[in-house]
């Protein structure tokens, strides 16, 4: 899976309030960079309805009780060690190296 979902539930909305966001009004999303990882579709898709960042513990639990049926311990923890472990990065774009060692440990 690609993907730092950490980075999508909260960089729009950053971008959106940034003071220097010019004439930004939304965002979009380029479906064959995601590389078909649903879960970034799905919260991508949940990030345009959204005005505040998304806490992805909270989604992540609605996220696999509506397509999976539930969300047994072993499954929240495994999603927990994806984001942690970052084992959803295979493909990490220049941007994001660019500016990865910039960000701030709230971000992170």
């Amino acid at each position: 899976m690609t993907g730092d979902l950490d980075m999508y539930a909260s960089s729009s909305v950053k971008a959106l309030r940034a003071a220097n966001k010019g004439n930004l009004i939304g965002f979009g999303s380029a479906p064959e960079g995601l590389e078909n990882n649903e879960v970034v579709y799905e919260l991508l898709a949940d990030m345009g309805w959204s005005s505040d960042s998304i806490d992805l513990d909270d989604w992540m639990k609605i996220y696999c009780e509506a397509r999976y049926g539930g969300y047994p311990d072993a499954m929240e923890e495994a999603w927990k060690l994806f984001r942690k472990q970052h084992i959803v990065l295979i493909f990490i774009p220049p941007f994001y190296l660019a500016n990865r060692n910039t960000r701030s440990t709230a971000d992170q």
